[in-house]
């Protein structure tokens, strides 16, 4: 007789001769493998799917626009090449029959960035868009706002930030003068977003065409190609308008995110036009490329995807049409939900059913968690576990997180999501627990319905999937999805925010927590794991990573480099400052950057300024930079930035010239300020460092700003005048000598001048 292998099991019995508890089946456990598996393959797919362009749309014109456009090259404001790709896009865009089009510029102007990275005024002038306008089926309703920038940052060519987005609005007056939607359309091409939205902010308060705006489509980019993903939507009508929607992608969660924490180090033209336009209530929706993060703000983001053409054409022309049923005046409301499923269609409900779905939800889950528990505090204490078991996931992975950057830092950031995977669930799944999580997943769906918050439904799909085992598998979709999204956007951005933070910590509680959540929706393991082989796996891990590279040239390393030339009134120098923007710092370059010194100075200080790189605030973030003395660096030809004071009692007169991009940092007593120029200028605030921080942006090569400050006691004034396409032999030289995998990226390689003078 063959006895299949494993289908008999020895009885055992505890101590009173009872029956023992027997081990969990393995057969569940493989389906819930088999479950997630399958998933994470159909999430990943979905990201890759293909959506055709609407019939009728040009995407492979689109797509040339774009190209066309990447071959100028590097296009900051007040450069050439913007100029050149400005007169291209008025070229295009006066090609459609019936448009509208004018190529316009700004008056002066300032936006007040009160805490967004630490607080400074946005000074411009002069910054240039194209706008074109095609007239709607309807008199008298109002437009909608189609907003794509055409400058990119320093050293990069912007092929995906955001030349695709502005290739599909030129074909898009194609399109919609053929299909003309109800309410007129308002093409912005604007030449100034790098500059922290100063061309979103000039037309907004500004162009005469503002106070038409009903709705806002801005289509931005945080990566390089992929699927567009809708990260930001102010209303609720506009939320419901997508429900049902077949060709984008989005979560209410990605909005909640940017609405509650990270607009204080992330802005987009979308959320400068909200605030600035004439019109209140204004809603609308932003969308971002989110994929490939490694290419953003880099000489590498070159890539022009037909594919990702099509996407975004779709994604654009359904949004269009689906705000014709949306009423123009809506209050800006909260607690609604939107998201997808796997990219195939979007779910949405309103907040009223938001309320009510998931504080059944919540309620249903407390009630039968009660019941498992057999008594409140049994429930409590079920609750208090499975909190434990997700906590001890995060910090497990988070530690190991720790030891990594110890011995091996970042070495998950070449291998991208599926490197910080294998390197940091194994510890969270060793540490973690399996606990009846049901009580846990009420509680905060109860709190998302309590507090109106519509992220709350990745929680009421928990508990649902817990409730009812046929739903675990959609529970577990939309964590995966969750999961997916957050650390792809994640993995890339956390090598630009600064060598301060503990990178590889933050990245392993982040895989931890979320390892540990999901693990609350599959059912208990089969056997505990082996201590020995839990240890022995953590040390292969370990050894794995030191051997594994943590750039490549296809992912380099964030640096800025600057030549720079400091004339701080009682001195004068001049050389190169390497700035590292991740948590290795600069291993690996000691070749490179052998006669480098550390800076050893105040971060707050002048002569520090550049942890302020290019109107950008590091003094909190940065640490490790280091100085090469270098010979003053050639202007080609230009005239260096000036700096002149005058003072008469309290009342200090600073006058500044030089070229397109400038920041002033005032030190002092400062009572008020005001810009010639500027009708109403935004009020100072002291930054943390104890400074009042200016940037000055014009859209011409050589520019002067007059400011008159009233100061009680002494004022130190400095001037950071920067040149961000120019490079010198020196910085040629430096970026030979560094390896291929650090490319100086971000805001790349150019020359600075710092001028300070005191009164």
């Amino acid at each position: 007789m063959r006895m299949r292998r494993g289908r008999l099991k020895k009885k055992t019995s505890d101590g009173d001769g009872g029956a023992a508890p027997e081990k969990p089946p393995t057969r569940s456990w493989r389906r819930v493998c088999l479950a997630v598996a399958c998933a994470c393959a159909a999430e990943v797919l979905s990201c890759r799917r293909r959506v055709p362009a609407p019939a009728g749309f040009d995407a492979a014109r689109a797509a040339t626009h774009a190209r066309v456009l990447a071959s100028l090259g590097p296009r900051t404001v007040g450069e050439r090449a913007l100029d050149a790709g400005l007169a291209y896009a008025l070229r295009e865009a006066r090609r459609v029959p019936d448009a509208e089009v004018e190529e316009w510029r700004s008056g002066r102007g300032a936006v007040d960035h009160a805490q967004f990275l630490g607080g400074f005024v946005g000074v411009y002038d002069d910054v240039a868009c194209v706008v074109a306008r095609l007239k709607g089926r309807a008199e008298g309703k109002g437009a909608v706002l189609l907003n794509a920038h055409i400058d990119s940052a320093a050293n990069a060519p912007g092929a995906s930030d955001d030349l695709l987005a502005v290739g599909v609005l030129l074909e898009a007056l194609n399109y919609f003068s053929k299909n003309r939607p109800r309410r007129d359309l308002i093409v912005l091409i604007n030449g100034a977003e790098e500059t922290h939205q100063l061309a979103a902010h000039a037309f907004a308060t500004q162009h005469p065409a503002a106070e038409d705006v009903r709705f806002v489509v801005n289509l931005e980019s945080m990566g390089s190609g992929g699927r567009e993903f809708i990260f930001r939507c102010e209303r609720e009508d506009v939320s419901l308008a997508l429900r049902g929607t077949t060709v984008a992608r989005g979560s209410v969660l990605a909005e909640e995110l940017f609405r509650a924490v990270l607009w204080r180090a992330a802005r987009t033209d979308y959320a400068e036009f909200l605030r600035a336009l004439p019109r209140a209530g204004v809603g609308g929706v932003d969308v971002a490329f989110l994929e490939d993060g490694y290419a953003y703000h880099t000489s590498q983001d070159r890539r022009v995807s037909l594919k990702s053409t099509a996407s975004e054409a779709a994604t654009l022309v359904d949004v269009v049409e689906r705000l014709e049923g949306v009423e123009d005046d809506a209050e800006v409301t909260h607690g609604f939900v939107f998201f997808d499923l796997l990219g195939v269609v979007v779910v949405g409900y309103s907040a009223t059913v938001a309320r009510c779905l998931h504080g059944a939800a919540a309620l249903a889950g407390a009630v039968e968690a009660r019941r498992r528990a057999g008594s409140p505090a049994e429930a409590l204490q079920a609750f208090g576990r499975a909190a434990r078991a997700v906590f001890a996931a995060g910090l497990a992975a988070a530690a190991f997180g720790a030891v990594l950057s110890l011995l091996a830092p970042m070495r998950w950031y070449a291998g991208g999501v599926p490197a910080a995977l294998v390197l940091f669930l194994p510890p969270a799944a060793f540490v973690g627990a399996d606990e009846d999580a049901l009580a846990l997943w009420s509680l905060v769906c109860g709190l998302g319905a309590l507090f109106n918050i519509g992220a709350a439904y990745a929680a009421c799909a928990a508990v649902l999937g817990l409730l009812c085992r046929s739903l675990r598998p959609v529970a577990l979709v939309v964590w995966i999805q969750i999961a997916h999204t957050l650390l792809g956007v994640a993995v890339p951005l956390l090598g630009r925010v600064g060598s301060r933070v503990p990178l590889d910590a933050a990245v392993g509680a982040l895989v931890g927590i979320l390892a540990g959540l999901i693990r609350t929706l599959t059912p208990p393991w089969p056997r505990p794991p082996n201590k020995r082989v839990s240890v022995s796996v953590l040390a292969g891990l370990l050894v794995a990573a030191c051997a594994a590279p943590a750039f490549t040239a296809a992912r380099p390393k964030r640096l800025a480099l600057q030549h720079v030339s400091r004339d701080l009134e009682i001195s004068r120098d001049s050389g190169l400052w390497v700035i590292p923007l991740d948590g290795s710092r600069l291993r690996g370059l000691g070749r490179a950057l052998g006669r480098a010194t550390p800076v050893a100075c105040d971060k707050t200080r002048p002569p520090c300024y550049l942890e302020y790189p290019w109107f950008f605030p590091f003094a909190d973030i940065v640490r490790g930079d280091v100085w090469l003395d270098a010979p003053s660096p050639d202007l080609a030809g230009d005239k260096p930035a000036s700096l002149a004071l005058a003072r008469i009692g309290d009342a200090v007169d600073v006058s500044v010239e030089g070229p397109s991009h400038m920041h002033v940092v005032l030190r002092g007593d400062v009572r008020s300020w005001s810009f010639a120029g500027v009708r109403r200028a935004p009020e100072p605030r002291r930054r943390a460092e104890g400074v009042y921080l200016a940037q000055l942006t014009c859209g011409r090569a050589r520019c002067s700003f007059r400011i008159s400050v009233r100061v009680d006691g002494p004022l130190e004034v400095s001037l950071a005048a920067h040149r961000p396409v120019l490079t010198t032999e020196a910085l040629e030289n430096l970026r030979r000598d560094l390896p291929p995998w650090a490319v100086g990226a971000e805001w790349g390689k150019f020359v600075s001048e710092l001028v300070l003078r005191s009164v």
